[in-house]
């Protein structure tokens, strides 16, 4: 591996000494986003709650994204779910974030149609959970999906 000095930083170089590999696998940023828990739902129905499985911690950034599809699997009938931040704390759960209402049916198999929030002002430290409340309207429908938190 080849390492440089640059001015007061150390680069590591990576490819095999072209300049066009170089500049291609060397950007000047690299994103340090990385998945830290994955959620699922299904069928699930007006003032259902979920809270996501694994615990994930913030650093930080304070925020988290998540990234996702919802989807009734029902002509005419929207999907409609609650996302939150909220942290295990001894006496249940502490909120977080502002609630994100997200509507509206989305592909599991196209990811363009898939819905992004980012919830910001979350302190840094671990125990924080995804939670997820159905809305889907009317009574007797429910909504089916999936999605990944991300933190820098």
């Amino acid at each position: 591996m080849k390492v440089l000095k640059d001015g007061e930083e150390w680069k590591l170089v990576l490819g095999d000494g072209n300049p066009a590999t170089v500049k291609a696998l060397n950007p000047s940023e690299i994103s340090t986003n990385a998945a830290v828990d994955y959620y699922r739902l299904s069928g699930v129905q007006y003032g259902t709650v979920l809270i996501g499985g694994d615990a994930f911690s913030v650093g930080s950034s304070h925020s988290a994204t998540i990234k996702g599809w919802q989807d009734t699997g029902i002509n005419g009938v929207e999907a409609k779910n609650k996302y939150e931040i909220v942290e295990d704390v001894w006496n249940g759960w502490k909120d977080w974030s502002v609630p994100e209402k997200i509507y509206g049916n989305s592909s599991e198999n196209n990811s363009k149609t898939w819905y992004s929030r980012t919830f910001d002002g979350i302190p840094p430290g671990s125990g924080y959970h995804i939670r997820i409340t159905g809305l889907t309207q009317p009574q007797g429908y429910g909504a089916s999906g999936a999605g990944n938190v991300y933190v820098n």
